[in-house]
């Protein structure tokens, strides 16, 4: 999955609670959803978010797929400090 903004805005806006599949309009400033909900389908995949259907479709961010991701990044979080420190102009 790119890190697209909307998607990454979506996520952040799924933190404060759960919300409508209709929240990707006023994100993405598109008048219509995702083309076959692709996006939808990979964020609940990865475990990121979790759909329900009822009246609205709701979706949820689950935070511990989001620990889980921290967790494995923390892992590398030396080694790019380090080679990031090496790209910066001195």
């Amino acid at each position: 999955m790119r890190a697209d903004p909307t998607r990454r805005a979506m996520l952040a806006r799924l933190t404060r609670g759960e919300a409508n599949v209709s929240i990707w309009r006023s994100l993405s400033g598109k008048m219509s959803l995702p083309p076959d909900n692709q996006t939808l389908k990979v964020l609940e995949r990865v475990g990121l978010i979790t759909r329900a259907r009822a009246q609205w479709r709701r979706l949820q961010a689950q935070g511990e797929a989001f620990r889980d991701a921290a967790e494995w990044m923390e892992q590398y979080r030396a080694f790019w400090e380090e080679a990031l420190i090496g790209l910066m102009p001195t």
